[in-house]
């Protein structure tokens, strides 16, 4: 009996780590997609995606050519109106996945993906929202 509960525990804590590694992966995915739908809505719009359903509206319309999946958006945090910028701060969050034993996938604003830890993601400084022209774009 003892054992038959030690080999269930085992399989439990295994099957937490699997959905633990599951949700990374896919943040990290997700964040990588991101960028590269962001910088091409950039490119095409000339500013930033100001909320997720401009990304969503052009993941639509760019049908296959889309790098981000339907739903991969949701669980990210971004910054929306944010310059991703590849000679942009590399110290700055412009995206990021959920907290998953302690560690998350972050979307740097210079377009770098990388793992951090959950207290370097909360005190890293977070990309700013271009600001707005009074013709309503972004410079």
């Amino acid at each position: 009996m003892r054992a038959a509960v030690a080999i269930g525990v085992a399989v439990l804590a295994a099957g937490c780590g699997m959905k633990e590694s599951m949700v990374l992966t896919r943040s990290h995915n997700a964040l990588r997609d991101l960028a590269i739908d962001y910088a091409r809505y950039q490119d095409q719009y000339g500013r930033p995606p100001a909320h997720a359903d401009e990304v969503r509206k052009y993941v639509r319309e760019r049908g296959n050519d889309a790098a981000l999946k339907p739903g991969e958006v949701e669980p990210l945090t971004v910054q929306w109106g944010a310059k991703l910028d590849p000679g942009g701060p590399a110290d700055r969050v412009l995206a990021n996945g959920p907290v998953v034993a302690g560690r998350a996938w972050v979307l740097m604003q210079n377009g770098e993906v990388k793992e951090v830890g959950a207290a370097d993601l909360s005190s890293a400084p977070k990309a700013e929202p271009v600001p707005v022209t009074p013709s309503g774009a972004r410079p």
